[in-house]
């Protein structure tokens, strides 16, 4: 039986110092806070090298499954060292706030796994199944990504009393929140905005002979 934290490639510190901040998903639920169930929590390392954390989630009131893929530590193509993504290692610690687990009573088996729409060997935690959270939701529009530009983030979760790390009323003001915006709109790159233009004259150029 491994230890979480080396199953995610990260450290007890990267667990204390993290705050809670967006992880992309690519599957469409519409903006909003959604009781859900933990159908599936597993740890995976990609060809490269990458640490995946996939959270399976499900809800009995849309049902619907929500998949969600944090990526907690990866390999530096310049040094070749193990380095945390904080963005994952914030939804690592959210999740594990929100269905009340400690890292330390975490219960590890080895079992192949569907990810990314093939087969993984991943390590399960197999007392995170059947727990019960609140997933905070966000649409998000990106122009910079041709396969997913329309795709989900989620925020945070929250345990049952719509707490977040413990924190009173943060659901609310949450949804308060996204209710101005509730599509997080991302900026095009110079290199999409410039690939768009170019289209847009190679259009124009055709139109005109």
């Amino acid at each position: 039986m491994s230890n979480i934290l080396d199953a995610l490639g990260i450290t007890n510190e990267a667990i204390e110092t993290a705050k809670a901040e967006p992880s992309t998903g690519g599957f469409l639920w519409e903006s909003g806070a959604y009781p859900v169930e933990i159908k599936q929590l597993a740890v995976f390392e990609t060809a490269s090298g990458a640490k995946m954390l996939k959270i399976e989630m499900y809800d009995e009131k849309e049902d619907k499954t929500l998949v969600e893929y944090a990526n907690t530590s990866y390999i530096d193509k310049q040094t070749k060292e193990r380095k945390e993504n904080m963005s994952g290692v914030k939804i690592f610690k959210s999740l594990m706030s929100a269905i009340k687990l400690e890292p330390a009573a975490i219960q590890l088996v080895d079992k192949e796994i569907d990810a990314y729409a093939k087969k993984v060997q991943a390590q399960v935690i197999t007392n995170a199944e059947g727990r019960k959270c609140v997933a905070l939701v966000r649409e998000v529009e990106d122009p910079n990504n041709e396969k997913y530009p329309l795709s989900n983030v989620v925020e945070a979760f929250a345990d049952i009393e719509n707490k977040i790390n413990g924190e009173t009323a943060p659901v609310e003001k949450w949804l308060e929140k996204i209710a101005k915006a509730p599509v997080l709109v991302k900026k095009a790159k110079k290199s999409t905005q410039t690939a768009a233009k170019a289209a847009d004259t190679d259009a124009a150029k055709s139109l005109l002979g």
